[in-house]
Parts: C-alpha cells; structure tokens; sequence
C-alpha cells in the first residue's frame, strides 16, 4: 500500500517540476504553457477519497501490551472499508466499526517507536493512506517511598481503594507475625497515593478478628467482609461484617449472620443481579469451586449446581470485569500430598455472571502459562482486559519470580500468557496486590519469603 501512494506522489512532483522529469519534458510548448501544463497531465489521476486518522496525527504513547482504540475518517468517494497495517507483535483485539479497531500493543518489543498505516481504496482504484508514530512505554517496576510511620508487617492483608477518592488506598487486617505467624490483626489504615504517607484510622463496632477472608464493595459503597478464621484457635467467622468509613474514622457492624464461611478464595459484587459472588477457597479445611451467591435482600446463600467448573483450589489469582460480566481466575494451589504440599494449578477459568446460574468455561490459552503457585499478588487491568500474575509460591517454601500477563481476547473464550522482562521487586508471597485504575499501576508489597516485608512498589503502565 505504501508503494503504491509514493508512485502517485512522484508523478505529482513530475509534472510540478517538469526538467527532473527527462529531456522531452524539459521544453514545455506554448501551448502547454498556455494550458499550464503538458500532455502528461492527462495521466495524473487525483485520489477521489482521503483517509485521516481522528485523533491527529501527532505521535501516540502506548503502555506496553496496553489495548488502544484508534479510527479513522474518510472523506470522498471510497470503494472499499479501511484497513490497518500492523507492525511486527501488534494484534487487532476487535474491529468494531467501520475505520475502527482496538488494538493490543506487544510485550517485550525490540524497538519502542514505530508507525501504524492505515489504508482505503477510492472509487477511482486509487489507495490513499495515513500514518501514525506511536512510542511504546516499558512496563516498570518502581518502589514507593513512604513518608513517616508505616503499618507493621503482615500477609493476606485486605486492600481496597476509596469508591469516592481513587487517591486513597485502605489496608485492613491479615494475620500478623507477632507474637508469632497467623496471629490475625484487626488494624486499619489509609494510605495516601499523593503524598504516600500512611495514616492509621480509628475505629468502632464490631470489628472483625480474622484472617484470610475476601472483601467486596456493594452498591451502597459499604465494604463487607465474608469468610475468614483464626487458624491456630480453629475458629472460622459465623457473620458478614460490613465496614463504612468517614472522616471521622471507620465503623463496623454485623451486617448479617452467616454459617458459609470460605478463606483464600474469590467475593465479587454483581452490580446487574444485585448479588455477591463466591467462588473456590477453603472451609473447614476442605475446599471446591462451586459458585455461591449471597443477596442482600434475602441475606441468603445459595448454592447453585454445577455442570462444569475448575478442579477445586484456593489462594488462585482472579480479576471481575465488571463490563462484560465475568469472573476470570487462574492459578491456585490444588488438593496437596506429603511430596507436593500445593500442588498448584496452571490452567485459567471464566465464570460466566450474566446468567442467574454463572457457567464456568475453561480457557483456552496460548504461550507459555505462568507457573503454578498459591498465594501471589496481582491485579485485573479492566481497560486493557489483562490479569497480572506476580509472586506465590509454588511449594510453600521459595516464593515464584517473573511477572506473567494473561491477555485475554474480546470474547473471553481465549487468552494468551506472556512473560514480561523487567526487572522486578523482591518475590514474596502472601502479599497484597490491588490495581490502580485511576493511575494505571499495579501495587504490590507486604508478603514474606525467607524473609518479611513491609513495603509497598508499583508496576507502571
């Protein structure tokens, strides 16, 4: 396509400048000077269509293996629909329009700028193009430098960021390691994404003890609190506890008694069905995969049959896409022997929320999958419809290095895993993972490997 727009270019700049053209054309006739040009002007065909991107032609920054959704205009008489020509690892995610697509910038590419050309053929045959510079952005890894007095140490902390100002990120409880490990903590603070100063925040009511639970924000933009135990006492929660936070602090209250009770597992709120959703995890020492619902308006559960559904696990990576809804989970640690105490899965699931009874769809991946582990930190990129996978342990004694994306199509149904280079923090496992969305970054920290950690670092995108 390029070849064919430079040859219509010469012959412009051919007429223009007739003696760069050959000797014949080096001595217009009168007559040719009288009519402004020569008998080649009779080959030179104007393009009867124009094609521009609609954003400008500026150059375009892209986050690595980000989505982005580019058009174009068309003007004049076209013959045929617009396409793009896509450079080397750049993947058309969906073509939603006519002159509209989504595309998925690559991973680990070996040059950072490069141009995208888009085409359309005119009424005439003629083919007119127009090109875009993007500058690809690395995915980085960067430590956050906390100012003053910063929570203690702990793993499988709960992290959420404030409904109402996405620059304020809450840490809730998790088990502590003194006076020894699984000791759970009630403590709660409020970080500062701004200033990155910790603030901790008083609190009153019936504040929950236990770890190891799942959290969700309702509609009503109460956080509450599902499942748990103390795993020393073998004590699991009986309630659902329900958290609001003002500025004068933060107040719990029993918001239901419950006698379902699941850790390391999956809670997400279905905004359409007005429902929450439980997936996988441990109970009472046992564990399944079996979707089960809680309504806020019965303050029932309900456990809904199953055709087809994971092998059981827990301590699983998983990502709501809220839009489309689906519940994405990957990973986990599976049924343990004495040789293999995790046991760990390597394949991805997606559970289907639209319909009153969620069906579970295995994906079908390319690339190399993450490996297995339990217990790791990551993060759902909604915009770029991606699940990070970072951290975990694969065989509860060395913590799993790299940082993996699972990229997944438009339809669900298939995904691709990538493994990212970049240098990368200290791995850890149980740790906390929550995505930025109003910055665009993954957070990391807290966690333990042969060591424990009390920091915080952020993948930028």
């Amino acid at each position: 396509m390029k070849r064919t727009f430079l040859v219509m270019l010469c012959g412009v700049v051919c007429v223009a400048a007739a003696a760069a053209c050959g000797d014949d054309a080096a001595t217009p006739s009168p007559v040719a000077e009288d009519d402004g040009g020569d008998e080649n002007n009779n080959d030179v065909v104007e393009p009867q269509c124009a094609v521009a991107w609609e954003s400008g032609e500026s150059a375009l920054e892209v986050g690595e293996g980000a989505l982005v959704e580019l058009a174009v205009d068309v003007s004049g008489e076209a013959e045929g629909t617009p396409v793009v020509e896509l450079p080397d690892g750049w993947e058309l995610w969906a073509e939603t329009g006519e002159g509209q697509w989504t595309l998925r910038a690559p991973y680990n590419p070996e040059g950072l700028d490069v141009t995208l050309s888009a085409s359309v053929v005119c009424a005439g045959g003629e083919t007119v193009a127009a090109q875009r510079d993007v500058s690809l952005r690395r995915l980085q890894w960067r430590a956050l430098e906390i100012e003053g007095e910063i929570p203690p140490a702990r793993e499988h902390p709960h992290t959420w960021f404030d409904p109402e100002d996405p620059t304020l990120m809450y840490m809730f409880g998790g088990f502590a390691y003194e006076p020894q490990s699984f000791t759970p903590t009630d403590d709660l603070w409020r970080l500062d994404l701004e200033t990155l100063r910790w603030e901790a925040i008083p609190q009153e009511g019936e504040i929950p003890r236990f770890g190891g639970g799942r959290h969700a924000i309702g509609a009503d933009g109460e956080l509450l609190l599902f499942g748990g135990d103390v795993p020393r006492e073998r004590v699991a929660s009986t309630s659902i506890y329900a958290l609001s936070v003002s500025d004068g602090g933060g107040v719990w209250r029993e918001r239901a008694p419950s006698n379902f009770n699941r850790s390391l597992g999956a809670v997400v709120y279905d905004a359409p069905r007005d429902r929450f959703v439980s997936v996988c995890g441990l109970a009472d020492g046992e564990m399944d995969c079996e979707p089960t619902v809680w309504s806020p308006e019965s303050e029932r559960w309900t456990t809904l049959s199953r055709s087809q559904a994971p092998a059981d696990r827990y301590g699983f990576f998983y990502g709501h896409d809220v839009e489309r809804g689906r519940l994405v989970v990957a990973s986990g640690a599976g049924r343990g022997t004495n040789i293999d105490p995790v046991n760990p899965h390597e394949d991805a699931w997606l559970l289907d929320l639209s319909q009153d009874a969620p069906v579970w769809t295995e994906i079908e991946t390319e690339g190399t999958p993450a490996p297995g582990r339990r217990n790791g930190c990551g993060g759902w990129d909604q915009a770029s419809q991606r699940l990070f996978v970072w951290g975990g342990t694969p065989d509860a004694r060395t913590a799993s290095a790299g940082l993996y994306v699972l990229n997944l199509n438009e339809d669900g149904a298939g995904a691709r895993w990538v493994q990212v280079m970049a240098d990368e923090p200290p791995p850890r496992a149980s740790c906390l993972g929550a995505f930025d969305a109003n910055a665009g970054r993954l957070i990391v920290g807290y966690g333990n490997s042969n060591v424990i950690y009390e920091d915080l670092w952020a993948l930028e995108l």
